[in-house]
């Protein structure tokens, strides 16, 4: 078994991967020194509202924008501008020079400052702690030695409380306890230099504990830059939407917008195998055993770098029996994993060997698809993972005894390995109360589950043995639900005589 692990970690250690980071078209650091005439400082601006529009920014009197039209996740090129006082003036891309602006701001600067901008907050906040606003941060770092940079933090998500950042994501938090709007030390934080990516942490809340976590890209991690490292949106809302926890990247020759890591959420449905040890492999992470003996319908959730080529996800048999014990069940790969997507990972048919009739264990990648946007009902989308199951078609019933089975648009005909639509089929708020039941017939299994809320978004997971033989789990449906934030959870159903 030891040889197999190794040569699984060998082939995967080849692996390309997807540093997590988009770089951005538009205005970029020009990463030149202005050749500053004597008097002058140095200006620029950077968009980290996230829930916002874009802006034009004035400069003292001027009747034109200095900058227009200038979108989240982007920054400006230097300006010259006279040391002493200045004033900002935020307003809407478009609006006339007359119109109230959004923020204002007078700051003061000396001959031979540099000085970056950070717009963040929510525009049209009254709330002190949440409100929009234009943050002046002196560029005052500290002189790089050679193969370091330096890195400082601008706290531009008002909602991470107390954020720490682990770099390395090797449980040494190097910057604690930043407010919202706070920043770091000016003299910035001595960072290696890395020709490869970088792992960074962020921690939250009190007590503080680890939050989620990014891939620096290398090309961030060049010697002698200077880097903001600028937390922004809100980790409630799910890591892919626009408005979801992120990092601006911005330095004198660097632009990127970093979503979180990935996150893989492995279960196991394998009817006839009591438990079951997951170890993944590829770049960026080596060989890790993530699940040790995990049980039919039980939930573990990894974090892991994105990466193009995906991972290597290897599950072994992890029954106390020592004949049984280690023996591999299914080697499969997920796929590419994208930065700021959550997949959920099915593990499903049935133990067995070569003379086994029945199907064999196979591993389902699904992606988190669901519409984010917020209506009375909430959401179900089925994943087929009973193997020796027919088509079938999940319904639900009506409380009461002996109610007709109602069908669901969307979740008929549903045959192994099939999911419904991905962006989920909207479910009344009433008890769902599900069912299952072979397509073009009238003979039911039925379940019982409540009421989804409008905010809650459910991966309905058909499994177990449709025709279970001794010592099989038999058809259940494990509910996983899709929290926008936080864990995913998941309830194995039975049907109420078992």
């Amino acid at each position: 078994m030891d040889r197999l692990l190794r040569s699984v970690v060998v082939s995967w250690l080849a692996c390309t991967t997807l540093v997590g980071c988009v770089e951005l078209d538009g205005a970029a650091v020009s990463g030149r020194e202005l050749g500053l005439a004597e008097g002058d400082a140095q200006l620029r601006l950077v968009h980290a509202s996230a829930t916002s529009g874009a802006f034009d920014i004035y400069l003292g009197d001027g009747e034109a924008p200095r900058w227009a039209a200038i979108t989240f996740a982007s920054v400006t090129d230097y300006v010259a501008v006279p040391a002493g006082a200045v004033q900002i003036a935020v307003r809407p891309a478009g609006a006339a020079a007359s119109t109230a602006p959004l923020f204002a701001l007078g700051t003061s600067l000396a001959e031979g400052d540099r000085v970056t901008l950070v717009a963040d907050g929510v525009v049209g906040s009254s709330v002190e702690a949440v409100k929009f606003r234009v943050q002046a941060v002196a560029e005052a770092f500290a002189p790089a030695e050679p193969g370091t940079l330096r890195v400082r933090f601008v706290q531009a998500s008002h909602a991470l409380q107390n954020a720490g950042y682990d770099v390395g994501a090797d449980g040494t938090v190097e910057v604690a306890g930043l407010a919202p709007f706070a920043t770091s030390e000016p003299a910035g934080l001595a960072v290696p230099a890395s020709p490869k990516p970088v792992q960074l942490a962020v921690h939250a809340g009190t007590p503080n504990r680890r939050l989620t976590a990014f891939t620096l890209p290398a090309t961030a991690l060049t010697e002698g830059e200077e880097l903001l490292v600028i937390p922004t949106g809100v980790p409630a809302v799910v890591p892919r939407d626009p408005r979801g926890l992120a990092l601006l990247l911005v330095g004198r020759g660097t632009l990127a917008l970093v979503r979180q890591n990935p996150t893989l959420y492995l279960l196991p449905a394998i009817p006839n195998a009591a438990g079951v040890d997951l170890h993944l492999f590829g770049a960026l992470l080596g060989g890790v055993q993530v699940a040790d003996e995990a049980g039919f319908g039980s939930l573990t959730a990894v974090q892991v770098p994105a990466n193009r080529s995906g991972y290597g996800l290897l599950a072994l048999d992890g029954a106390a029996d020592a004949d049984t014990a280690g023996a591999p069940l299914a080697f499969a790969l997920t796929g590419t994993l994208e930065a700021g997507e959550r997949y959920l990972v099915v593990a499903s048919g049935f133990r067995g060997d070569c003379a086994s009739a029945r199907p064999g264990v196979q591993v389902a990648v699904i992606r988190d698809q669901f519409a984010t946007a917020q209506t009375a009902s909430g959401r179900l989308r089925a994943v087929a993972a009973a193997a020796d199951a027919p088509a079938l078609d999940l319904g639900r019933f009506p409380p009461g005894d002996n109610t007709p089975f109602t069908s669901i648009a969307g979740l008929d005909g549903l045959a192994y390995g099939a999911t419904s639509l991905a962006e989920g089929t909207e479910i009344p708020a009433v008890p769902l109360n599900p069912a299952l039941r072979p397509t073009g017939t009238d003979t039911a299994i039925r379940f019982r589950f409540g009421s989804l809320a409008s905010v809650d978004r459910v991966l309905a997971v058909i499994a177990g043995a449709h025709a279970p033989a001794a010592g099989d789990v038999g058809p259940r449906l494990v509910m996983v639900k899709a929290a926008n934030s936080g864990a995913w959870t998941a309830q194995v159903v039975a049907p109420p005589q078992q």
